[in-house]
């Protein structure tokens, strides 16, 4: 098989145990099942040292594990598989949630805990690039211009006091953002930030990457065939229920208001 891929980086929400899974889940047994096939079919991952030099925008042999939203099942299923699988996957934490229950999500099946700060800082020294993720995982592009500053800029440094460490990178909530939002981002020192399927080519402030849920059993055919009909349906299905959160928390704010 050619090894060159359309996209080359992996975009999971949380790895978990059999009793703990969701529809943002997918099995510890599964993600490992990934690992193996795409080092199988001849690829290899990015180590820290290349994240940070940005490799992944143009090395496209190689694979970039992401993970949005810094659930704790990643210290329990992912950790223990940095040395034996040799990558660094890059994990993006909402500040404001660490430690806590993801309470900003509308999810009928229960919520998950965060990392906590002793989880992100082990993970940091033992192989994981820690990125933002906003303070309240909110949609961006509604803040207004102090709240928005906050919510991008006070989050780097939250964590880099956290962790001891340089944060370089930063994932939209939800994958919703604007011209606004990216010159914040830029304006904050970051140096790339990443979006989901409906990323910008050649931009490194709006990264494509590949969704990857429970339902996707080889994630080869993510990366090497995005423009896929079926690929890009589902893509569209999977952001339509990802914009309930935000609508619901409108909907619960108004409410509340009234």
């Amino acid at each position: 098989m050619d090894k060159k891929l359309c996209l080359n980086i992996l975009a999971y929400h949380n790895v978990a145990g059999k009793s703990r899974l969701s529809y943002t889940s997918v099995s510890r047994d599964l993600f490992e099942k990934h690992l193996n096939l795409l080092l199988k079919s001849g690829l290899q991952f990015f180590f820290e040292s290349e994240v940070y030099k940005g490799e992944f925008l143009y090395n496209h042999n190689k694979v970039l594990v992401t993970f949005d939203d810094g659930y704790e099942g990643l210290f329990y299923h992912v950790l223990p598989l940095i040395g034996k699988f040799r990558f660094s996957p890059l994990v993006f934490v909402p500040a404001g949630f660490i430690g806590k229950k993801n309470y900003w999500d509308f999810s009928p099946f229960g919520h998950l805990k965060h990392l906590t700060r002793d989880m992100l800082i082990d993970m940091a020294k033992n192989g994981f690039v820690i990125g933002a993720h906003s303070i309240s995982h909110t949609d961006l592009r509604r803040c207004e211009k102090k709240v928005l500053h906050a919510e991008i800029c006070d989050s780097k440094k939250l964590l880099e006091d956290i962790i001891g460490k340089e944060v370089y990178a930063f994932a939209y909530p939800f994958g919703l953002y604007d011209r606004r939002v990216m010159e914040v981002v830029k304006s904050c020192g970051y140096k790339y930030a990443f979006a989901t399927s409906n990323g910008i080519k050649g931009n490194p402030y709006a990264i494509e990457r590949a969704l990857v849920y429970f339902i996707d059993i080889n994630p080869l055919f993510l990366l090497k065939y995005p423009e896929c009909f079926l690929f890009r349906v589902r893509n569209r299905l999977i952001s339509t229920l990802s914009s309930l959160t935000p609508l619901y928390k409108r909907f619960i704010y108004r409410h509340g208001k009234g």
